[in-house]
């Protein structure tokens, strides 16, 4: 007697699940998940598996992940109100009206689909990180009473104003490259330590000058103006699961630049390209900075400066 399908993917998964984790990798067309409720797991990932229907989805998984699945549709994750962690990274998703029954959220991949509405997320009180880069996303006013949120990536997206964020006093990490923000006060207000503001349109960074940050990143914007930043607060940056101590990174103006602090008080700038009329003007305030605080060697290589420097 042939046996169902229920019984066949027990069968085949059971000896899986003993830290109740459970994966499914596949490029084959996946039926049915409620044989996942008999196998006693609390954490799903379904990779590649296309064409997923979902029948009685096992309610009890608290760690779901349904990565590059080609879904189109979510109807169904409503019934999951337990999962504290949703991935839904490289899908075909333009709305996620079910994650709004899903309150008990802590962290949410919304990654790489077609996205433009983030209302459903207004519920979901308990959400710390949310991912949600290359998208269509133009509006961040969903997130303004979000007030636990520590993360947030909304890389590569249609945003401008990002004063939704002004009062979200838990945030740490925020990752906005490649929008269209030119107005970047409200980020004075915020406990940021890692801000990427790559590819925008932003010209003034005072208000960076109120901010404690470890890392920073603005490549690519039309800032002219590098006073307001101290690029030699003594700050420890964690590199390559390394813990550096007094090295700071930070990208920026109009083209990559990379600012690198040795203890033995050694600057080195990296691709400092500025090919325009404030040239001089930036780069001497970078040395007089350095000559303030008493460092003394300092190397510019792999540059487009083709002016003499004035302060020779």
């Amino acid at each position: 007697m042939e046996e169902d399908y229920e019984t066949k993917m027990i069968k085949k998964y059971q000896n899986d699940v003993q830290k109740q984790e459970l994966k499914i990798i596949s490029n084959d067309q996946l039926l049915d998940l409620s044989f996942v409720d008999k196998l006693s797991v609390n954490s799903l990932t379904v990779f590649s598996c296309y064409n997923i229907i979902f029948k009685e989805l096992p309610l009890k998984v608290t760690i779901l992940q349904l990565n590059k699945c080609k879904l189109e549709s979510i109807t169904g994750l409503e019934q999951m109100i337990w999962l504290k962690s949703l991935n839904l990274f490289e899908n075909l998703l333009s709305s996620i009206d079910p994650v709004k029954f899903l309150v008990n959220l802590n962290e949410l991949n919304l990654g790489n689909n077609f996205i433009a509405d983030l209302s459903p997320l207004q519920p979901l009180k308990h959400l710390t990180i949310l991912e949600a880069f290359s998208n269509n996303i133009s509006s961040l006013a969903p997130l303004q009473k979000l007030n636990l949120l520590t993360n947030i990536n909304m890389y590569s997206n249609s945003i401008s104003d990002i004063s939704p964020l002004r009062n979200l006093k838990n945030l740490k990490f925020l990752y906005l490259g490649f929008n269209q923000i030119s107005d970047v006060h409200i980020l004075q207000f915020l406990p940021l330590t890692e801000l990427d503001l790559n590819e925008n349109q932003i010209v003034n960074i005072e208000p960076f000058k109120f901010l404690k940050l470890h890392f920073l990143t603005v490549s690519r914007n039309y800032i002219t103006d590098l006073s307001h930043l101290d690029v030699f607060a003594d700050q420890t940056l964690q590199m390559h699961q390394q813990q550096v101590p007094s090295q700071r990174q930070i990208l920026i103006a109009n083209r990559t630049k990379t600012i690198y602090q040795n203890e033995d008080r050694k600057i080195k700038m990296k691709s400092f390209s500025l090919k325009n009329e404030s040239t001089k003007r930036i780069i001497k305030t970078f040395i007089d900075q350095m000559k303030e605080k008493e460092i003394h060697t300092y190397k510019m290589f792999i540059n487009a400066i083709h002016e003499e420097t004035p302060w020779q």
